[in-house]
């Protein structure tokens, strides 16, 4: 008996004893790691742009990491999958914060980071929201990002429609979400401002496959242009069935029009439309974009895009902060106030308010399939 609890008791104490190792290893471990976390949408309507940009972050990290990490520590990104849900988003965030503890997490959708935002305000906990919502900036100081709004992509094509394409009046076919709604607002407040004319504007739902009755709406009233905002297969969808259905006017688009998976559903239907894109270009015969188009293709076997470009230049930019700053939610905030403006692979970002910088603008089309620059 005294054999068998003297057993017992050496098996508790190696079974503590090895408990108590594993726990100090991974807090060794841990302490040479640098933890920040990433929303993205990598299932669901919006899973092909969750990719895009989660591309950037690990092309970035991987560089970071190869160059000695920051300040001889490992960057790691934990990354959370939200499907383009904000009650997904929430939950991750949470998750995030409460038990991973990282001092900033990266989100790219409007509706999730609009969520986001007030509990990462409260947990003071630095949110980049790389989307294209243009008031979440303005709603807290704990709201970074470098990413171009519907806001200046209205005012940059609604000036180019008004100036050179002579366009007098328009309708707008918006996704219906809070990404949508706020560059549906945008666009039409830009152009009336010229002197414009909205003939109808009228929304369609990201989950849907079918948009004729929307779309027949629209073309009984005959507008000169059509502006279709939006993101994911609806974009597309919506795209293919307007030319379908046709409609011979100019459409005109935000840089969702470029990117996967419109570019592939809709093909031939944006011969002709118009759209604003930062003013990347894959194809420059910058040495510095040569050298990072051919990094990326050898890891992905693909061109990169300016989803992926943006990602890119922002862990570029929160790991110099973390270099300068140390790992700290205050210090991050802190750091990234008083950057100013930096230069990326998607050329010169301008600080347009403390905690927002945008790159150039610029406006591209399709011809015969490929997509060109036309307008500064």
């Amino acid at each position: 008996m005294k054999n068998k609890k003297l057993l017992s008791s050496l098996a508790i104490f190696f079974i503590a004893f090895s408990l108590l190792i594993g726990i100090t290893s991974c807090k060794k471990k841990e302490q040479g790691v640098i933890k920040i976390g990433a929303i993205l949408p990598l299932t669901g309507s919006a899973s092909e742009i969750g990719e895009q940009h989660k591309m950037g972050l690990m092309l970035a990290v991987d560089e970071i990491n190869s160059q000695g990490g920051i300040n001889g520590k490992k960057l790691k990104i934990i990354y959370e999958d939200d499907k383009n849900d904000p009650k997904e988003a929430v939950s991750a965030f949470n998750k995030l914060a409460n038990i991973d503890k990282v001092p900033i997490v990266i989100t790219a959708m409007s509706a999730s980071s609009m969520a986001i935002y007030p509990i990462a305000e409260q947990k003071k906990i630095v949110l980049f929201a790389n989307c294209g919502h243009p008031e979440i900036t303005m709603l807290s100081e704990w709201v970074f990002r470098n990413f171009p709004t519907s806001k200046h992509e209205a005012q940059k094509m609604t000036h180019f429609a008004w100036n050179t394409l002579k366009i007098k009046n328009l309708a707008i076919l918006y996704i219906n979400d809070a990404f949508g709604e706020a560059a549906m607002k945008e666009i039409k407040k830009e152009f009336e401002s010229l002197g414009g004319k909205i003939l109808t504007i009228v929304p369609f739902e990201k989950d849907k496959t079918d948009f004729r009755t929307q779309i027949m709406k629209v073309l009984q009233l005959k507008p000169e242009a059509i502006y279709v905002y939006g993101y994911g297969k609806a974009n597309g969808l919506m795209v293919k069935q307007i030319r379908e259905s046709g409609y011979k006017g100019l459409l005109l688009g935000s840089y969702n029009f470029s990117v996967e998976p419109t570019l592939g559903i809709a093909k031939i239907a944006l011969e002709g439309s118009y759209f604003t894109a930062p003013a990347f270009d894959p194809s420059s015969e910058s040495k510095e974009i040569i050298d990072f188009v051919n990094r990326f293709q050898q890891k992905y076997n693909k061109l990169p895009n300016w989803n992926t470009v943006i990602e890119y230049d922002a862990v570029n930019l929160i790991a110099q902060v973390i270099k300068n700053k140390e790992n700290s939610s205050d210090k991050i905030k802190s750091g990234l106030e008083n950057y100013g403006d930096f230069k990326g692979v998607a050329g010169e970002y301008k600080v347009v308010m403390k905690n927002e910088w945008v790159p150039k603008l610029v406006i591209k089309t399709f011809r015969q399939g490929k997509i060109m620059k036309v307008e500064e």
